[in-house]
């Protein structure tokens, strides 16, 4: 059985609170109900509180997350990417791939999304970058990885047996949002301690903006309706 772990990143600039990690735990729940891999969440905001990572420079702690990914023996690890912590990615994924280079590198997020082609083109160590949304295309995705053979699969860029980058994405393929998995955050034991402990709970009240501002990544995703979750979904569910 392949592992999947999903990885949450943390800033070490200007770490705050612990929140949610709300699309991994989406996809999380799709992988479950759908596929028979070993998924896991890592989210090192939770492992720096619990003592594990130490604030004891830049390259520690990239040493001490490759450590604890490695210990955990995973056979692709997903790593989830916005602009404060795309520098961490690479380097993470760079000391991955000395220490153990049979695991498979995934990037996704906003930020890797903007920028598959270059980072494609100017890192090795990755090997693969989601597109867009998660949520309609990580099955596909995964299934195509582990069987090698990715032409065509849609939200992907990827090398192909050539070197050549293909970058396919289709920007107006976004996930119904009222079809999604509900999140049921006892089912992951470290999110409901954390859910305890804070007293509070992230939510997801809708997706896209109807705005169209030329620094942020939600316009290019095709988002610029903003499409909200009925009152059921969010609360009684």
């Amino acid at each position: 059985m392949k592992k999947v772990m999903f990885i949450n990143l943390y800033d070490f600039s200007s770490l705050k609170r612990i929140q949610t990690p709300l699309g991994l735990l989406s996809l999380y729940f799709i992988l479950k109900k759908k596929t028979d891999y070993d998924v896991e969440i890592c989210d090192f905001n939770d492992v720096y509180y619990d003592g594990i990572l130490q604030d004891d420079g830049f390259q520690k702690n990239i040493d001490c997350m490759v450590d604890y990914i490695i210990g955990k023996n995973p056979d692709l690890i997903s790593v989830y990417t916005m602009c404060n912590n795309y520098h961490i990615a690479l380097f993470l994924c760079e000391a991955i791939r000395k220490k153990n280079p049979n695991i498979i590198t995934l990037l996704a997020g906003p930020h890797a999304t903007m920028v598959a082609e270059e980072t494609l083109s100017g890192f090795n160590s990755i090997d693969y970058i989601g597109l867009g949304e998660g949520e309609e295309t990580i099955v596909p995705i995964l299934n195509g990885i582990f069987n090698n053979n990715v032409e065509g699969i849609a939200g992907l860029a990827y090398r192909d047996s050539e070197g050549k980058i293909i970058v396919n994405w289709n920007r107006t393929d976004i996930a119904d949002i009222e079809n999604l998995e509900v999140i049921d955050f006892t089912k992951v034991g470290v999110e409901a301690d954390k859910i305890r402990a804070l007293g509070s709970v992230d939510i997801e009240g809708g997706r896209g903006c109807p705005f169209r501002c030329a620094f942020c990544s939600t316009q290019k995703f095709g988002e610029t309706i903003l499409e909200s979750k009925v009152f059921q979904k969010l609360f009684l569910k």
